[in-house]
């Protein structure tokens, strides 16, 4: 199968798939190379790789990991120097053969060197992984091994960076003279980080990501709302995303809300009705429900174009002071104007 094929087919698998359409397995027999089946094209010259809504699921970042890593036997040769130490002595039948075979190298033995099996790769999407059986700290082990030749990348709906997911949700109760009763997060950081204005564990894994994928220019972070802040977050002593650095090149970043708010005309004609409405009695508690979960749907959406226009002010402002490279950022309209382009 062709190379160009076997991509088509994995963004194929990714759009029409459910999940587990795609195991390791699947992907291990798509890049067979030659030396495994007979006229097999294998994936040296794969640029293209979408694995969208598999990761957590049927194939993991352990996984993926572990096969992107390829085995080469290789001969390890001797020197000029080396040769003419050995014990053994050779005879040539002329000067001339003498001098010959003393300017090669000569193969001694078989060495085994690990290499990328994805060696061109450029583009690469891992958008709407399984949240719970996903690890950042794999990813960073991933991304520092395979992914420095990327140029464009996609995390849509990828959670908050965190090396610790599952301890930050755990807590031990200790006590204290000044604080009986206080809660101390097992992991980087606890549930009320965000409300705290601290992405500090965030923006450490983020800045660990840039490092690792310096030739990126195309970055996807669509659902990526809720911690677009880690984007932008510096402490004291510096760290979080090196726009200036790792990310010098990034280009585009998406940055979009990844759903569509209810529509708001209709949300206030509702309101208008309600409010005629009012001291009659017809009241429901299923419909009062509803709208106010449409409501929180429409702030959240908002939230989120609020906190991408001041990541994308904030990097420009960056770029700027140093005359680096213009960035652009993919933004959703506020929910207002969102509604009078629809």
């Amino acid at each position: 199968m062709p190379v160009r094929v076997k991509a088509i087919l994995l963004a194929y698998v990714a759009v029409y798939g459910d999940g587990t359409s795609l195991d390791i397995d699947g992907l291990k027999i798509l890049f067979l190379d030659e030396l495994e089946l007979e006229e097999a094209t294998g994936c040296e010259e794969i640029t293209h790789l979408d694995l969208s809504g598999s990761l957590g699921h049927a194939i993991t970042i352990k996984q993926l990991d572990q096969y992107s890593n390829k085995t080469v036997t290789c001969p390890e040769t001797l020197s000029q120097e080396t040769t003419a130490e050995a014990p053994h002595t050779l005879t040539f039948d002329s000067w001339e053969t003498a001098a010959e075979a003393s300017s090669n190298t000569i193969p001694t033995q078989l060495l085994q060197v690990s290499t990328s099996r994805f060696p061109n790769l450029t583009h690469l999407s891992l958008a709407h992984p399984n949240t719970p059986n996903l690890s950042w700290s794999r990813f960073l082990s991933f991304a520092g091994s395979h992914l420095a030749t990327l140029t464009h990348l996609s995390l849509a709906h990828w959670p908050t960076p965190s090396l610790t997911p599952k301890a930050n949700a755990n807590s031990v109760t200790t006590s204290s003279k000044y604080a009986p009763h206080s809660s101390v997060s097992y992991g980087g950081s606890n549930v009320y980080s965000a409300d705290e204005g601290d992405w500090s564990e965030a923006a450490g894994v983020l800045m660990r990501l840039s490092r690792a994928t310096y030739c990126l220019k195309w970055l996807d972070l669509e659902g990526c709302g809720a911690w677009a802040k880690a984007l932008k977050w510096e402490g004291e002593t510096g760290g979080g995303v090196e726009w200036c650095g790792g990310w010098r090149g990034v280009e585009t970043v998406r940055l979009l809300a990844g759903w569509i708010p209810d529509n708001l005309q209709s949300l206030r004609d509702e309101k208008k009705r309600e409010n005629s409405r009012k001291g009659s009695g017809d009241w429901d508690v299923e419909d009062e429900r509803r709208k106010y979960y449409a409501w929180q749907n429409v702030l959240a959406f908002d939230r989120v174009h609020v906190d991408a226009k001041a990541v994308e002010a904030w990097v420009r402002s960056k770029r700027t002071a140093i005359g680096g490279l213009r960035i652009t950022f993919e933004i959703d309209a506020d929910a207002e104007r969102f509604y009078e382009k629809s």
